[in-house]
C-alpha cells in the first residue's frame, strides 16, 4: 500500500468521542466521510478513476469483481450514504443511537477497505 494512502486512512479512521455534548449530526457525517475516503483510497490504489461524488454506492460499484464488498454491506452503505447531507441542514438531527450505528457501520467498512489495501 502506498504510504500516502496509508497515512490518509489513519486520519479517516472512524471514531465516536461521544459524551453529553456530542454533535451526533457531525458524527454521522464524519462516519460517511470515513467510508467515502476509504473507498476512494482503495480505488486510487487499484488505479481506478472515479467521478467527483459523495455517493458511496456509486463508488463501491466501481470496484472490480475481485474486490467487491460483501452483499451484507449494501444496507450499511445506503444508510451512511444519506449522512453526506441529511444532517448538515436544519430540520433533522441525528440521535445518539444513529451516531453509534453510523460509527459501527463505518468501522466495519473502513476495516474491510484497509484489509483490501493490504492484500
Amino acid at each position: 500500500m502506498d504510504r500516502q494512502i496509508g497515512s490518509r486512512l489513519r486520519v479517516d479512521e472512524p471514531r465516536n468521542n461521544g459524551g453529553e455534548n456530542a454533535n451526533y449530526d457531525l458524527v454521522c457525517f464524519l462516519a460517511q466521510q470515513s467510508v467515502e475516503k476509504s473507498l476512494k483510497a482503495l480505488l486510487c490504489e487499484l488505479s481506478i478513476s472515479f467521478p467527483k461524488t459523495h455517493d458511496l454506492n456509486s463508488l463501491s460499484a466501481l470496484l472490480p469483481p475481485a474486490c467487491q464488498f460483501p452483499a451484507t454491506f449494501c444496507a450499511s452503505l445506503s444508510k451512511l450514504d444519506r449522512y453526506a447531507v441529511e444532517f448538515r441542514y436544519p430540520g433533522t438531527s441525528a440521535t445518539a443511537d444513529l451516531a453509534r450505528e453510523a460509527v459501527e457501520h463505518a468501522t466495519t467498512l473502513y476495516q474491510w477497505c484497509r484489509a483490501a489495501l493490504n492484500r
